[in-house]
């Protein structure tokens, strides 16, 4: 029997700010013996909803936090702190971490499955945990913004400790990849072909600019104070920052975010949402959600 698998996130804003939360949920609640997820103070609705599915699907456990900013007195960011405080609430040894924007491809999702089938007669003493390649596209899913990176996902609970900006553990190297592909440099290899890259063995991270046009400047808004930057600038794009309203207007005219279909092997519980403008939550994945 495989060990019981605790998932857990944490959520301000899912549907305001387009993570795709519910995207996350419905891709891994078979996988969960529990899912936690804890709410740090959505004031549009998510709350609501998780309170529902909750309701309906006994595997669902909530909690609330504040989602308090950097004080300057910690190292860790508030995104390593959150994170580390829902995985102390699992119940069970194994614990998979996502953050609430990270989809996992169903094709890595049969990958994984089949390695923690390895684990039916327990874990056993030594066993090193299980890192992912996690990458992020942007302008709808049409270009690639970050080359695939290492992240440490599945692990055990004592050791799945969040640092630093809270993207990652203290270990994202020491465990193998769940999938085919293993070290390699990314960028080198597949720069002149991007879209042959096997993102069928990755995770797809919804960076700031993936996705929902709309979005995108409450998201922004949200994000911003964790990093002590300014809401009204978008940094980072093409390669450098700008002011995030004339950049809207700008992208109203890119043809890429009215494009139905992406070039990139992404996963399928995300096909629908390819070209809309603004995030919403699917009906069809909260009864998903809700009959676990």
């Amino acid at each position: 029997m495989i060990p019981k698998l605790s998932v857990c996130c944490f959520i301000r804003d899912n549907d305001r700010c387009g993570f795709g939360l519910w995207e996350s949920m419905a891709s891994l609640m078979s996988f969960a013996d529990e899912y936690i997820i804890m709410d740090c103070g959505s004031t549009d609705g998510t709350w609501e909803i998780l309170k529902s599915l909750a309701s309906q699907n006994r595997k669902i456990r909530l909690a609330q936090k504040t989602f308090y900013y950097d004080d300057g007195t910690t190292n860790e960011k508030v995104f390593a702190v959150r994170a580390n405080d829902v995985i102390a609430l699992a119940r069970n040894d194994l614990v998979l971490y996502h953050q609430a924007d990270e989809i996992f491809h169903e094709d890595l999702l049969v990958k994984m499955r089949l390695e923690l089938k390895t684990l039916e007669d327990g874990i056993p003493e030594g066993w090193p945990g299980m890192n992912f390649w996690r990458y992020q596209l942007q302008e709808n899913l049409q270009v690639v913004k970050w080359w695939p990176h290492a992240v440490n996902r599945l692990d055990l609970k004592s050791r799945l400790f969040h640092v630093g900006d809270g993207m990652n553990t203290n270990r994202p190297g020491d465990a193998p990849f769940v999938g085919n592909y293993g070290a390699c440099q990314w960028e080198t290899e597949y720069k002149h072909s991007p879209y042959s890259l096997p993102t069928h063995h990755m995770i797809l991270d919804i960076s700031a600019t993936g996705m929902w046009l709309e979005n995108i400047i409450d998201k922004r808004r949200a994000h911003a104070p964790h990093w002590h930057e300014s809401p009204d600038v978008l940094y980072g794009w093409g390669g450098g920052s700008v002011n995030i309203h004339e950049w809207m207007m700008g992208q109203k005219d890119n043809p890429n975010w009215y494009l139905p279909t992406s070039p990139f092997n992404i996963p399928a519980i995300l096909k629908p949402m390819v070209g809309v403008q603004k995030y919403f939550p699917r009906e069809d994945l909260l009864h998903a959600i809700a009959r676990g």
